[in-house]
């Protein structure tokens, strides 16, 4: 098994019933998708048009053309987003947090 993710639901639900509720929260707040990628690394969340170089899930997005992917990263329970196009990273918040998830991805994407 690679790993990959077969799908995943706009309200955090993967294909293998793993539950990843801030992606699902930072989607519907700021208006993006929750997109599957990886079962040890997650899903990420995509601003934009998910224009991807190359196929499946492990292409890179394109940068400058106004697509953002957020990725969930952190050590224990601190967590931070880390933004793809900019390679910048949110301030950290509790990972049952999500009001603090929610303002730490918007602040990411208003940068």
């Amino acid at each position: 098994m690679t790993g990959e993710m077969c799908w995943i639901d706009q309200n955090g639900v993967d294909s293998n019933g793993e539950e990843w509720p801030l992606h699902a929260a930072i989607a519907k707040e700021l208006g993006g998708e929750v997109k599957p990628f990886d079962v040890y690394q997650g899903p990420y969340v995509v601003f934009g048009s998910d224009i991807r170089v190359g196929n499946g899930p492990y292409a890179l997005a394109p940068i400058g053309l106004g697509i953002k992917r957020l990725w969930l990263t952190g050590e224990d329970c601190l967590l931070k987003w880390y933004r793809e196009d900019t390679e910048t990273e949110s301030f950290g918040f509790w990972w049952n947090d999500t009001e603090m998830a929610i303002n730490a991805a918007q602040c990411l994407l208003e940068s």
